[in-house]
């Protein structure tokens, strides 16, 4: 399972949403799930960059299929290394409303 996180929501942000969560697993000693932040920002934004060790993958909008596939595999491969997963390409779609 994945967390898919969008960054701008009202109340609190992605990031801090992730943090607080990486703290209950971290807590509860759990497994820590691969979190993909959702952003319209720029890749190279300062505050998108210093936060960077928290994120398994940005996912940058407009999301396609193809982007979001491309997003689960980096974050997988982060989680995952050394162990086999299918590759399955998906077509270049339009972006897809979340």
């Amino acid at each position: 399972a994945w967390v898919v996180m969008d960054w701008h929501m009202p109340g609190m942000d992605g990031i801090e949403a992730i943090q607080r969560m990486r703290e209950q697993e971290e807590a509860a000693a759990r497994h820590p799930a691969p979190m993909i932040l959702c952003t319209a920002s720029s890749e190279s934004d300062p505050e998108l960059l210093e936060r960077w060790r928290e994120l398994d993958a940005i996912l940058m909008k407009p999301i396609t299929l193809r982007s979001l596939q491309k997003a689960l595999d980096e974050s997988a491969s982060h989680r995952y290394a050394g162990l086999p997963r299918p590759q399955r390409a998906l077509p270049e779609t339009s972006p897809i409303e979340i």
